[in-house]
């Protein structure tokens, strides 16, 4: 009896091993199964995942491709920004009355109608083409290529404006006067040669180069027979550099090789320096006369400007010397200084990547502005019938119908004492539309 029992015991024993060895088969062929189906949707996977990334890349180039236009400019740009395209320019329309004793005149006209492309190429190269209009035949204005080697360093090679002084630097658009004071007969205009400007865009800059010089006027520059060069250079520093207010220091120096001779009959250039009475339709003023032998012409300015809220104040000095050949030497003089105020609120801004001052950005901002300034050619090197000193003051006000529009009148008297001992006096009343896009 005990022996069959035993018996039936291995038979039960044996049957369920048998049974448990089909259910691991089972078992095995499903979990292999699955792994299987998980490799194979991994698969799925992995080739979803590229497509996906191959599409984020063709929506990139896409976007990389497609340009956008900026809101309030006539300007269009790639959507990485490598790539940019703008339309500007400025109309000022005078309107003048100017009464001395040789002269009195008045009339209206366009004092200046500039239009200009700029731009950016593959983000690091930019571009700026001015053409002038006003006159009687269109003439280069400010063109220039640029390089950015750092994100506040630049170089520039074109036809641009030599950096020296304050006012000389900062954009007609944007002065508090409608014409710069008796120190224009020492700054430059536009010069073609090469520069290099740096900022920490914080609180100090530095710009310099090498320009060419015209060979009449030492202080400009002509398109054709340039035959003397410059190097010109300028540095300030901002010690309070906020929002509404600021403390600008700056200094500018040149040095001018006006040596050379005339193509036609090899003689030597004679060179003069020369200034308005403020005004733009009007005679010269103030000149040295002919000036003959010169060797080179040596140039500092300092400059102070303070902002503080709606006040502005604005100064600058500016010593020339003239060596001529044989080792003489003679100084001129000249200087001024401004003073603003909005009295309906709002600031001048300050730009401490180039030192200046830009336009008041205020609607319906009124800008009341009064401005002395002198020059010095007293000199007796200084032969000419218009050698002598001049004393400058005048008084404005500007409305600012929105930060591209805006209507000046300025008033001003400028006193003449000449070295023949002969005096004038020239008044002037000049007014202006000014709109810039």
């Amino acid at each position: 009896m005990v022996a069959k029992f035993i018996l039936f015991i291995l038979f039960i024993c044996v049957f369920a091993g048998f049974g448990m060895s089909a259910r691991a088969d089972v078992v095995t062929d499903r979990i292999d199964r699955l792994e299987r189906e998980l490799v194979a949707l991994r698969a799925e996977l992995a080739k979803r995942d590229e497509q996906v990334e191959q599409e984020k890349a063709a929506t990139k180039t896409d976007q990389a491709s497609a340009v956008s236009f900026t809101p309030g400019k006539l300007e269009i740009k790639s959507a990485d920004g490598h790539f940019s395209a703008a339309v500007g320019g400025n109309i000022q329309f005078d309107g003048y009355s100017v009464d001395s004793k040789k002269i009195s005149k008045s009339g209206t006209g366009m004092r200046r109608a500039r239009l200009f492309v700029k731009g950016t190429v593959y983000k690091d190269w930019s571009y700026l083409l001015q053409v002038e209009f006003a006159g009687s035949a269109p003439l280069l204005a400010t063109s220039y290529i640029a390089y950015r080697f750092a994100p506040q360093t630049m170089a520039y090679a074109g036809y641009t404006m030599e950096p020296f002084g304050l006012q000389n630097s900062m954009s007609n658009t944007a002065t508090l006067f409608m014409e710069r004071p008796l120190t224009g007969l020492l700054w430059m205009g536009n010069a073609m040669g090469v520069n290099l400007r740096h900022s920490d865009g914080k609180s100090y800059g530095l710009n310099g180069g090498i320009f060419s010089t015209d060979p009449v006027n030492p202080t400009r520059t002509g398109l054709g027979d340039t035959t003397g060069w410059a190097l010109t250079g300028r540095g300030w520093i901002a010690p309070v550099n906020e929002a509404d207010k600021s403390v600008h220091i700056g200094l500018s120096g040149s040095y001018r090789n006006v040596g050379g001779y005339r193509d036609k009959d090899r003689k030597p250039y004679k060179h003069n320096f020369g200034t308005r009475a403020e005004v733009a339709n009007f005679p010269i003023v103030l000149a040295t006369g002919p000036l003959t032998n010169v060797d080179h012409i040596g140039l500092i300015g300092p400059e102070l400007a303070v902002t503080y809220g709606p006040f502005e104040l604005e100064a600058e000095y500016l010593l020339g010397w003239v060596d001529f050949k044989g080792g003489r030497q003679v100084k001129v003089e000249s200087g001024y200084v401004e003073a603003g105020v909005l009295v309906r609120g709002g600031h001048r801004p300050y730009d401490v990547s180039n030192g200046y001052f830009g336009p008041v950005k205020t609607p319906g901002a009124i800008e009341l502005v009064a401005r002395a300034s002198f020059a010095d050619l007293a000199d007796r090197a200084f032969t000419g019938p218009l050698a002598g000193r001049a004393r400058s003051y005048a008084v404005g006000a500007n409305y600012y119908f929105n930060q591209n529009v805006r209507i000046m009148v300025n008033y001003g008297i400028t006193n003449l004492d000449y070295r023949t001992g002969r005096s004038d006096q020239a008044k002037v009343l000049q007014s202006r539309v000014q709109l810039t896009f």
